[in-house]
């Protein structure tokens, strides 16, 4: 800290030096380039979306920054953080109008998807999201409402009565449109409430979320043994995956729990055993190229991605339970040829549910997809029932999920938006309800005339005019070439000839004004069908989002076994460290700047002695400590302003070692390679050992730099796209592995040419 003050202090040294002479006209120029309006909108959208404090404003680096742009700024923007919550309060209710305005206007109903989170900490929030089409951009649009905190009972009255007032506040009472929710007990009750104030059908409103519905089918599927005790046997997987967290229960006897259900459980006793050591875990990570996830009791795809890993690592599981076989009572959790049979038995049938949950959990999914969806999961469990028809532990399984499963496929029925998608849908049409329902050709007329009923709301109501005036030949004229009344646009469109739309959403189709002129009416029905969201996880991400925690069922983040929510973040920030693309290093020593790690941990105040063994251990670590001890002065040579007596690579390892001196638990690496020259090899051995025995996360374009992770996660403007080990990644096929070929390019026409190419060195960008 004594040398980033020093360096905000010469800065401002240096800016009073270049005020020197200006005159007082220049000055009144600077100040009236000073917009405090704009700064305030800024200064608020920097805090809000990085979740800054309202001390920002006091920071002496803030003020510097400031005073070097613009030396008048400071005096006249805000600069106390008690100022900050009235400039929130005042974006609030202004970006809230704007809001209002657009919900108002929309082209659909506002339809909504709410869930509720109850934190560690006793506190229970209600998220409310709202889906609609934007009049002005015509564009699939989503907005959180309210996220308020409920006090005294759950039920689904209370919940009515707040959702009730947020929506009045809009002024939505005559616009709410359909709801998307999961099966908690409460939402029915809530909706009922909500109907009986908005005047609507509950059953028609009332929609299932896709991913809820997938979830407890497989969940059924995993742990269920029939479909009478199907919930129970969830209720206690959760119980024993809860005690078994939170260390509430003898080990052997979770772990003995857990075999109960076959090679399932002992999969999962095998991957909670290899993590539960340090040394264990990277002996696996090493031995099998990456570590296998840890399954949790809520989340289905999670048992799915651990078997999934689990069975391409067959054979180093296998050579490392060998290996560790007299170890505690691991041996009794021995995956026999027998015991792989079964998990990929289990994997086989459990792949399409994780193909699906993945092609419908996007903002752009509709209805359409979970009833198209949901036929061919029908097609899955009977064609899966045939294939292990001489299995009866995998018979059990199938029967117990495919009757929870059928148990929400019925409920579709209540609602005739699921029928709508697939006859408004311009590639489906009638004529996919006449093929997908062919063995079930009775249900095909009732739901066609539920969604006539819908579109009786949305045709207008035409009283024919008779003219008794025309002759005969003027009134047969009139009725040839009048326009086809809008009492046919639904005939015309479901009976019609199919079209295919490639990549577009049915949604994006019917927006464009071709069908809002072919169809006025209609087009009005569709795209509040098409806008309705498939899943209700948007107001779970509001929860993550909010930078509150997350309990374990809904993956908790610990740190050292300690929830991270527990923790002081100043004590947290002194186990994290990071390396940036560009060392940040300050005049003075080499000792000095490595020590700089040092600030805030328990060596900060000890002795030069007793710091030197910490700094030199480090420059080892970093591969430094070679190159320092051939500098003039060693540890006590100067390095300059900015470390510009070091070479970019010398400069890397001396950040490298003041990330590391003060030995953290978790390095952050940030493209701590790309600025650098093919050539350096060894900062990316530094790198490494620095690494070593440490939590990594790193950020790279080069992605030679990062194969050897347990976890790649690819993005795309700021979506993940893909994430795996890089073996799984390449044979995938898929964005990484053609990242990885550019790159290969890249690397093989420098070697050829004999210089570095500027894509090597900055990274596919």
């Amino acid at each position: 800290m004594i040398g980033q003050q020093n360096a905000i202090d010469r800065l401002f040294e240096q800016q009073a030096a270049r005020q020197e002479g200006h005159d007082i006209e220049q000055e009144h120029h600077l100040l009236a380039a000073v917009d405090d309006e704009l700064y305030n909108q800024a200064l608020v959208n920097l805090l809000t979306a990085h979740s800054l404090p309202h001390s920002l404003v006091e920071w002496p680096e803030w003020y510097a920054m400031l005073h070097t742009v613009n030396y008048m700024a400071p005096g006249v923007v805000t600069q106390s953080r008690g100022q900050v919550p009235k400039l929130l309060e005042a974006s609030f209710i202004t970006h809230r109008e704007k809001l209002r305005s657009k919900l108002k206007s929309s082209l659909t109903q506002v339809h909504f998807s709410i869930d509720i989170w109850s934190s560690p900490n006793h506190h229970s929030l209600l998220g409310i999201v709202a889906h609609f089409i934007d009049r002005e951009c015509r564009q699939l649009r989503k907005a959180l409402l309210a996220l308020r905190e409920l006090e005294g009972a759950h039920s689904g009255e209370a919940i009515a009565e707040t959702f009730l007032t947020v929506i009045d506040s809009y002024g939505l009472h005559g616009q709410v449109g359909y709801f998307t929710l999961d099966n908690a007990y409460n939402n029915d009750t809530m909706l009922q409430a909500i109907a009986k104030a908005c005047d609507f059908d509950t059953a028609h409103r009332r929609l299932r979320c896709n991913g809820h519905i997938i979830n407890l089918a497989v969940q059924a599927f995993l742990f269920g043994r029939n479909k009478d005790a199907s919930d129970e046997a969830l209720r206690q997987v959760s119980q024993l995956s809860k005690d078994e967290q939170e260390g509430v229960a003898d080990r052997r006897d979770t772990a003995t729990a857990w075999r109960r259900h076959g090679a399932l459980g002992m999969l999962h006793n095998l991957v909670v055993w290899v993590r539960s050591s340090g040394q264990r875990y990277q002996a696996f990570s090493k031995a099998a190229g990456r570590m296998i996830p840890q399954d949790n009791s809520t989340r289905w795809n999670s048992w799915y991605l651990m078997i999934h890993v689990a069975i391409k690592a067959r054979k180093e599981v296998n050579s490392f339970i060998d290996d560790h076989y007299t170890e505690g009572d691991i041996s009794l959790d021995y995956l026999h040829p027998e015991h792989w049979q079964e998990l990929q038995e289990i994997h086989d049938f459990l792949q399409p549910f994780h193909e699906i949950t993945k092609d419908t959990q996007w903002d752009n999914s509709s209805l359409d997809e979970v009833i198209c969806s949901m036929d061919f999961l029908i097609t899955h469990y009977k064609a899966s029932t045939e294939k292990f028809r001489h299995s009866l532990t995998m018979t059990d399984r199938i029967m117990t999920s495919w009757y929870k499963f059928d148990d929400y496929y019925r409920r579709t029925d209540d609602s005739p938006v699921y029928a709508a998608a697939i006859l408004l849908h311009p590639s489906l049409r009638r004529a996919h309800l006449h093929e997908a329902w062919k063995d079930q050709s009775q249900y095909i007329g009732p739901a066609v005339e539920a969604v006539r009923k819908l579109w009786e709301d949305y045709k207008p109501r035409q009283v024919p005019t008779i003219n008794e005036d025309l002759s005969a030949y003027e009134a047969y004229k009139q009725r040839i070439y009048q326009p086809p009344s809008s009492h046919d646009e639904f005939n015309r469109f479901i009976d019609g000839p199919t079209l295919p739309i490639g990549s577009s959403s049915a949604l994006s189709w019917w927006l464009e004004p071709t069908q809002a002129t072919s169809f006025p009416n209609l087009y009005r029905l569709a795209v509040n069908i098409f806008s309705i969201p498939a899943m209700s996880a948007e107001a779970e991400r509001v929860f993550s989002g909010a930078r509150r925690t997350i309990t374990w069922d809904r993956s908790t983040i610990k740190f050292d076994g300690r929830p991270i929510e527990t923790l002081n973040l100043h004590w947290l920030r002194k186990y994290v460290r990071l390396v940036q693309q560009e060392p940040i290093l300050f005049r003075g020593t080499v000792f000095d700047n490595v020590c700089h790690g040092l600030v805030g941990t328990q060596w900060e105040n000890v002795s030069r002695d007793e710091k030197m063994p910490l700094t030199i251990e480090a420059a080892k670590t970093a591969y430094a400590h070679d190159f320092i001890t051939e500098l003039p002065n060693g540890y006590d040579t100067e390095i300059g302003q900015r470390g510009g007596l070091l070479s970019g690579g010398q400069k890397q390892r001396v950040a490298i070692a003041c990330s590391v001196v003060s030995q953290p638990k978790v390095l952050l690496l940030d493209e701590a390679t790309s600025a650098l020259p093919h050539a350096e090899g060894i900062v990316q051995q530094a790198l490494d050992r620095a690494a070593d025995g440490r939590t990594a996360i790193v950020i790279a374009h080069k992605l030679a730099t990062i194969k050897k992770a347990d976890n790649i996660v690819v993005m795309s403007k700021g979506r993940i796209v893909e994430q795996g080990a890089h073996a799984d990644l390449v044979a995938h096929d898929g964005v990484y592995a053609q990242l990885v070929r550019i790159q290969n390019l890249l690397v093989s026409a420098a070697k050829a040419s004999g210089v570095e190419s500027d894509g090597m060195r900055r990274g596919i960008q």
